[in-house]
Protein backbone atom coordinates (compact mmCIF):
# COMPACT_ATOMS: atom_id res chain seq x y z
CA UNK A 1 0.00 0.00 0.00
CA UNK A 2 2.85 2.38 0.85
CA UNK A 3 4.47 1.68 -2.54
CA UNK A 4 1.20 2.54 -4.31
CA UNK A 5 0.92 5.81 -2.38
CA UNK A 6 4.54 6.68 -3.17
CA UNK A 7 4.00 5.88 -6.85
CA UNK A 8 0.90 8.08 -7.01
CA UNK A 9 2.76 10.88 -5.21
CA UNK A 10 5.63 10.57 -7.69
CA UNK A 11 3.26 10.74 -10.65
CA UNK A 12 1.55 13.84 -9.23
CA UNK A 13 4.95 15.47 -8.66
CA UNK A 14 6.15 14.73 -12.20
CA UNK A 15 2.90 16.02 -13.66
CA UNK A 16 3.24 19.17 -11.58
CA UNK A 17 6.81 19.76 -12.76
CA UNK A 18 5.86 19.19 -16.39
CA UNK A 19 2.96 21.62 -16.06
CA UNK A 20 5.32 24.29 -14.74
CA UNK A 21 7.53 23.90 -17.80
CA UNK A 22 4.77 24.48 -20.33
CA UNK A 23 5.40 27.42 -22.72
CA UNK A 24 3.27 29.97 -20.90
CA UNK A 25 3.58 32.56 -18.18
CA UNK A 26 4.49 31.26 -14.74
CA UNK A 27 1.96 31.06 -11.94
CA UNK A 28 2.37 33.63 -9.17
CA UNK A 29 4.38 31.34 -6.84
CA UNK A 30 6.93 30.34 -9.47
CA UNK A 31 7.07 33.87 -10.85
CA UNK A 32 8.07 35.20 -7.45
CA UNK A 33 10.76 32.50 -7.15
CA UNK A 34 12.34 33.42 -10.51
CA UNK A 35 12.08 37.14 -9.73
CA UNK A 36 13.85 36.75 -6.40
CA UNK A 37 16.56 34.65 -8.06
CA UNK A 38 17.38 37.19 -10.79
CA UNK A 39 16.35 40.61 -9.45
CA UNK A 40 19.68 41.17 -7.70
CA UNK A 41 21.44 40.95 -11.06
CA UNK A 42 19.37 43.72 -12.69
CA UNK A 43 19.89 47.47 -12.45
CA UNK A 44 18.62 50.64 -14.13
CA UNK A 45 21.19 52.79 -15.96
CA UNK A 46 20.81 56.54 -16.39
CA UNK A 47 23.45 57.65 -18.86
CA UNK A 48 23.90 61.41 -19.43
CA UNK A 49 25.90 63.23 -22.07
CA UNK A 50 27.08 66.69 -23.06
CA UNK A 51 28.14 68.18 -26.39
CA UNK A 52 31.77 69.10 -26.82
CA UNK A 53 32.87 71.90 -29.14
CA UNK A 54 35.91 70.45 -30.89
CA UNK A 55 37.17 73.95 -31.78
CA UNK A 56 36.97 75.68 -28.39
CA UNK A 57 36.81 72.53 -26.20
CA UNK A 58 33.70 73.97 -24.51
CA UNK A 59 31.11 71.55 -23.13
CA UNK A 60 27.40 72.24 -23.50
CA UNK A 61 24.25 71.21 -21.67
CA UNK A 62 20.70 72.08 -22.68
CA UNK A 63 18.57 75.00 -21.45
CA UNK A 64 20.69 75.72 -18.38
CA UNK A 65 20.84 72.05 -17.40
CA UNK A 66 24.15 70.41 -16.60
CA UNK A 67 23.48 67.66 -19.16
CA UNK A 68 22.44 67.95 -22.81
CA UNK A 69 20.37 64.76 -22.53
CA UNK A 70 20.21 61.29 -21.01
CA UNK A 71 18.83 57.80 -21.57
CA UNK A 72 17.35 55.19 -19.25
CA UNK A 73 18.14 51.56 -19.98
CA UNK A 74 18.78 48.15 -18.47
CA UNK A 75 22.02 46.79 -17.03
CA UNK A 76 22.77 43.14 -16.18
CA UNK A 77 25.45 42.05 -13.74
CA UNK A 78 27.95 39.57 -15.15
CA UNK A 79 31.12 38.03 -13.78
CA UNK A 80 33.61 40.92 -13.52
CA UNK A 81 31.48 43.33 -15.51
CA UNK A 82 28.10 44.45 -16.79
CA UNK A 83 25.99 43.93 -19.88
CA UNK A 84 24.69 47.19 -21.36
CA UNK A 85 22.64 48.00 -24.43
CA UNK A 86 23.12 50.63 -27.11
CA UNK A 87 21.08 53.22 -25.21
CA UNK A 88 23.63 53.25 -22.40
CA UNK A 89 26.67 53.44 -24.67
CA UNK A 90 25.22 55.94 -27.19
CA UNK A 91 22.35 57.78 -25.44
CA UNK A 92 22.35 60.61 -28.01
CA UNK A 93 21.07 58.26 -30.70
CA UNK A 94 17.77 58.05 -28.79
CA UNK A 95 17.45 61.78 -28.09
CA UNK A 96 15.42 63.85 -30.59
CA UNK A 97 17.32 67.01 -29.59
CA UNK A 98 20.49 65.56 -31.06
CA UNK A 99 19.10 65.19 -34.61
CA UNK A 100 20.23 68.71 -35.51
CA UNK A 101 23.77 67.88 -34.46
CA UNK A 102 24.29 64.56 -36.19
CA UNK A 103 26.89 63.96 -38.90
CA UNK A 104 28.45 67.43 -38.75
CA UNK A 105 31.84 68.75 -37.83
CA UNK A 106 31.96 71.01 -34.77
CA UNK A 107 30.18 69.23 -31.91
CA UNK A 108 30.52 65.68 -30.65
CA UNK A 109 28.54 63.94 -27.86
CA UNK A 110 30.49 62.89 -24.77
CA UNK A 111 29.35 60.73 -21.86
CA UNK A 112 29.36 63.05 -18.85
CA UNK A 113 27.59 61.20 -16.02
CA UNK A 114 26.87 57.51 -15.44
CA UNK A 115 24.51 56.39 -12.68
CA UNK A 116 22.66 53.23 -11.75
CA UNK A 117 20.01 52.01 -9.33
CA UNK A 118 19.55 48.42 -8.20
CA UNK A 119 16.21 46.84 -9.05
CA UNK A 120 16.26 44.84 -5.85
CA UNK A 121 16.42 47.49 -3.13
CA UNK A 122 14.96 50.58 -4.88
CA UNK A 123 17.81 52.74 -3.60
CA UNK A 124 18.77 56.15 -4.96
CA UNK A 125 20.95 56.41 -8.05
CA UNK A 126 24.66 55.82 -7.42
CA UNK A 127 27.72 56.45 -9.57
CA UNK A 128 28.36 53.74 -12.15
CA UNK A 129 32.08 53.24 -12.90
CA UNK A 130 31.97 53.71 -16.67
CA UNK A 131 35.10 53.65 -18.81
CA UNK A 132 34.51 53.73 -22.56
CA UNK A 133 37.89 52.09 -23.09
CA UNK A 134 36.65 48.99 -21.25
CA UNK A 135 33.45 48.66 -23.28
CA UNK A 136 33.45 45.83 -25.82
CA UNK A 137 30.75 45.27 -28.41
CA UNK A 138 28.93 41.97 -28.73
CA UNK A 139 27.91 40.50 -32.08
CA UNK A 140 25.38 42.67 -33.89
CA UNK A 141 26.35 45.87 -32.11
CA UNK A 142 23.16 46.13 -30.00
CA UNK A 143 24.81 45.09 -26.74
CA UNK A 144 28.11 45.56 -24.93
CA UNK A 145 30.09 44.13 -22.06
CA UNK A 146 31.71 46.63 -19.71
CA UNK A 147 34.67 44.92 -18.07
CA UNK A 148 35.22 45.90 -14.45
CA UNK A 149 37.43 43.76 -12.23
CA UNK A 150 36.29 45.74 -9.18
CA UNK A 151 32.61 44.96 -9.72
CA UNK A 152 30.61 42.52 -7.63
CA UNK A 153 31.66 39.07 -8.87
CA UNK A 154 28.30 37.57 -7.94
CA UNK A 155 26.80 38.37 -11.34
CA UNK A 156 25.41 35.92 -13.87
CA UNK A 157 27.64 33.29 -15.43
CA UNK A 158 27.18 33.11 -19.18
CA UNK A 159 26.55 30.16 -21.49
CA UNK A 160 27.17 30.54 -25.21
CA UNK A 161 27.28 26.84 -26.07
CA UNK A 162 25.33 25.31 -28.97
CA UNK A 163 22.44 22.93 -28.39
CA UNK A 164 18.90 22.78 -27.02
CA UNK A 165 18.05 25.30 -24.32
CA UNK A 166 15.11 25.01 -21.91
CA UNK A 167 15.13 28.45 -20.37
CA UNK A 168 13.14 31.50 -19.36
CA UNK A 169 12.60 34.87 -20.97
CA UNK A 170 12.77 37.67 -18.39
CA UNK A 171 11.33 41.03 -19.47
CA UNK A 172 11.73 44.24 -17.46
CA UNK A 173 8.78 46.57 -18.06
CA UNK A 174 7.63 49.93 -16.72
CA UNK A 175 4.13 51.40 -16.51
CA UNK A 176 5.64 54.90 -16.31
CA UNK A 177 7.68 55.96 -19.35
CA UNK A 178 8.76 59.28 -17.78
CA UNK A 179 9.52 58.86 -14.08
CA UNK A 180 12.29 56.39 -13.22
CA UNK A 181 13.23 57.87 -9.85
CA UNK A 182 11.92 54.75 -8.08
CA UNK A 183 11.16 51.13 -8.95
CA UNK A 184 7.44 51.41 -8.14
CA UNK A 185 6.39 51.25 -11.78
CA UNK A 186 8.87 48.51 -12.75
CA UNK A 187 7.94 44.82 -12.87
CA UNK A 188 9.19 41.56 -14.40
CA UNK A 189 7.46 39.28 -16.90
CA UNK A 190 8.78 35.71 -16.95
CA UNK A 191 7.95 33.17 -19.69
CA UNK A 192 9.12 29.67 -20.49
CA UNK A 193 10.84 29.37 -23.87
CA UNK A 194 12.82 26.61 -25.59
CA UNK A 195 15.47 27.46 -28.16
CA UNK A 196 18.09 25.55 -30.12
CA UNK A 197 21.37 27.43 -30.45
CA UNK A 198 23.21 26.58 -33.67
CA UNK A 199 26.75 27.36 -34.74
CA UNK A 200 26.91 30.60 -36.75
CA UNK A 201 23.42 31.74 -35.68
CA UNK A 202 23.52 34.59 -33.20
CA UNK A 203 19.89 35.79 -33.04
CA UNK A 204 16.61 33.90 -32.61
CA UNK A 205 13.13 35.36 -33.10
CA UNK A 206 10.70 35.04 -30.20
CA UNK A 207 7.10 36.08 -29.58
CA UNK A 208 6.52 39.63 -28.42
CA UNK A 209 5.46 39.84 -24.76
CA UNK A 210 1.74 40.55 -24.20
CA UNK A 211 2.10 43.98 -22.58
CA UNK A 212 1.40 47.60 -23.42
CA UNK A 213 3.95 48.86 -20.90
CA UNK A 214 7.32 50.23 -21.88
CA UNK A 215 9.91 47.46 -22.19
CA UNK A 216 13.31 48.44 -20.81
CA UNK A 217 14.90 45.20 -21.98
CA UNK A 218 15.39 41.64 -20.89
CA UNK A 219 17.45 38.49 -21.06
CA UNK A 220 17.27 34.72 -21.58
CA UNK A 221 18.40 32.47 -18.72
CA UNK A 222 18.78 28.70 -18.49
CA UNK A 223 18.74 26.83 -15.15
CA UNK A 224 21.58 24.44 -14.30
CA UNK A 225 21.65 22.02 -11.37
CA UNK A 226 24.96 22.65 -9.60
CA UNK A 227 24.45 20.36 -6.61
CA UNK A 228 21.90 18.71 -4.39
CA UNK A 229 19.15 21.27 -3.92
CA UNK A 230 21.10 23.97 -5.80
CA UNK A 231 20.09 25.52 -9.12
CA UNK A 232 22.00 28.32 -10.86
CA UNK A 233 20.79 30.45 -13.75
CA UNK A 234 23.17 31.08 -16.63
CA UNK A 235 22.50 33.96 -19.00
CA UNK A 236 22.45 32.78 -22.61
CA UNK A 237 21.26 35.87 -24.44
CA UNK A 238 19.90 39.41 -24.29
CA UNK A 239 16.54 40.53 -25.70
CA UNK A 240 16.57 42.97 -28.60
CA UNK A 241 13.77 44.71 -30.49
CA UNK A 242 14.42 44.70 -34.24
CA UNK A 243 11.80 46.71 -36.16
CA UNK A 244 9.00 45.71 -33.81
CA UNK A 245 9.99 42.05 -33.47
CA UNK A 246 11.84 40.68 -30.46
CA UNK A 247 14.77 38.31 -30.62
CA UNK A 248 17.30 36.62 -28.37
CA UNK A 249 20.85 37.72 -29.18
CA UNK A 250 23.63 35.37 -28.09
CA UNK A 251 26.55 36.66 -26.03
CA UNK A 252 29.27 36.58 -28.66
CA UNK A 253 32.13 39.08 -28.68
CA UNK A 254 32.55 41.29 -31.72
CA UNK A 255 35.38 43.59 -32.70
CA UNK A 256 33.60 46.57 -34.20
CA UNK A 257 35.06 49.86 -35.32
CA UNK A 258 34.60 52.87 -33.07
CA UNK A 259 31.74 55.03 -34.29
CA UNK A 260 32.35 58.79 -34.28
CA UNK A 261 29.22 60.92 -34.34
CA UNK A 262 29.74 64.59 -35.07
CA UNK A 263 27.22 67.38 -34.87
CA UNK A 264 25.90 70.60 -36.36
CA UNK A 265 26.53 73.89 -34.53
CA UNK A 266 23.17 75.24 -33.40
CA UNK A 267 22.86 78.05 -30.85
CA UNK A 268 19.32 77.36 -29.62
CA UNK A 269 19.24 75.59 -26.31
CA UNK A 270 23.01 75.18 -25.89
CA UNK A 271 24.32 76.09 -22.46
CA UNK A 272 28.10 76.12 -21.79
CA UNK A 273 29.26 74.03 -18.83
CA UNK A 274 31.96 75.35 -16.52
CA UNK A 275 34.56 72.76 -15.71
CA UNK A 276 37.32 73.03 -13.16
CA UNK A 277 40.75 73.03 -14.68
CA UNK A 278 42.95 70.22 -13.46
Amino acid sequence: MKRIILSITGIIFIASVNAQFMPRSLNSGNQQLIEEAVKGGIFIVRQSYQLQDTVTNTFYGWNNEEQFGYSVSLGIKARNGYYLDNRAVKPWKYDSKFIEYNNKNQYIPVISESKYRSLKDDSAFSVLPYDKNKVKALTGGQFYILRDSLSDSRGFDSDNSDGDKAGWLVWVVSSDSINFDTNKSISLLVYRNELTFESGENSYKIKNPPTNNQILGGFYIVPEVTGIGNVSFRICGLLNNEEGSWQVVRLTDSFSKTEVIRAKPVEKGLTPIRRNKK
